[in-house]
């Protein structure tokens, strides 16, 4: 995570200045508080996750994950309508003074973030690989969202799009990562499909 801010920052600096620096950390402090909530749930439901799994109760396993799904994707949609709809009123409530600020930041925040939509269930499914014991799968996952997609097209997009190219790795990032995860979790779930016709 601190490579992935010194490169982003490094851009932001070549493409944007200093302004877009703290562009930069105001729009990370609103997503860690829209994340943060997502991840009270993940820690809510692993221990159910993983029980219900190391009992062989399949249906419960899916419940409970399905649950947090649900409850994630609710509050990720929240968080990116809330940024989409309103970014310059919530970029004010930080700064009132700077309005070449507020305006780097509120276009930065409603690019960066335009799919935020996709960390809820993109968190769910790398909680639901965790708590079934399947550490690896969770780990790529995550640093699928974190390294191997957002680090290139950091370093790619800027060359196209300036300081624009910055701020749409992050939806890209999420959006593929997002697809890759369900993906991971429906091949998972036909395995415990398989598993529990055959207990």
């Amino acid at each position: 995570a601190s490579i992935v801010t010194i490169l982003i920052n490094t851009r932001l600096v070549q493409y944007g200045g200093d302004l877009a620096v703290g562009a930069y950390s105001l729009i990370s402090s609103i997503a860690i508080l829209i994340i943060m909530p997502i991840l009270g749930v993940n820690q809510g439901v692993q221990p159910i996750i993983g029980y219900n799994y190391g009992a062989g109760n399949v249906q419960r396993v899916k419940r409970a994950f399905w649950l947090g799904f649900w409850v994630n994707t609710i509050i990720a949609t929240l968080g990116w309508l809330f940024v989409e709809l309103f970014p310059r009123q919530i970029i004010s409530i930080f700064n009132k003074d700077d309005l070449q600020l507020i305006a780097i930041a509120s276009e930065g925040l409603a690019l960066y973030l335009l799919a935020l939509f996709g960390v809820g269930p993109q968190s769910a499914c790398v909680n639901f690989f965790q708590s079934i014991g399947k550490a690896f799968h969770s780990m790529s996952l995550s640093l699928l969202r974190q390294v191997v997609l957002l680090i290139p097209l950091v370093l790619i997009l800027p060359h196209f799009w300036g300081l624009n190219g910055v701020w749409f790795s992050g939806p890209i990032s999420d959006f593929g990562s997002t697809v890759i995860a369900l993906v991971f979790l429906l091949l998972e779930f036909r395995r415990l499909r398989n598993f529990s016709g055959n207990s």
